[in-house]
């Protein structure tokens, strides 16, 4: 009868702690606050294993993670104009490097 009893209030206990950070993130994604807008054309410097290099994007959305541990990142939804293909990538507000017209021009690839 004590399992049970000590089972059913972990299992409370579980539930009001998915609850309270739920709403803590609920609230941090309210707070969020976006930098540049839907529709503005900017540049993002893209680092991984490949490449090393600034690509012009346009953004289309405004979106943020899903992840409780990175709910303070404000994310865009962007197009990037790399070759021939215009590819969709989700972009981190911090790798974006500038607007496009504040660096003068928008580069394609």
């Amino acid at each position: 009868m004590k399992i049970f009893l000590l089972t059913i209030l972990l299992i409370i206990i579980c539930i009001l702690a998915n609850y309270v950070k739920n709403r803590i993130y609920k609230k941090s994604i309210n707070n969020l606050k976006y930098k540049y807008s839907v529709g503005e054309k900017i540049i993002y410097h893209q680092i991984n294993c490949y490449y090393n290099r600034m690509v012009g994007c346009e953004i289309l959305e405004k979106c943020y993670s899903t992840k409780f541990r990175k709910r303070n990142t404000p994310l865009y939804k962007v197009k990037a104009y790399v070759g021939d293909n215009d590819t969709t990538w989700v972009i981190p507000e911090w790798r974006i490097e500038c607007l496009a017209t504040t660096y003068g021009e928008f580069p394609k690839y």
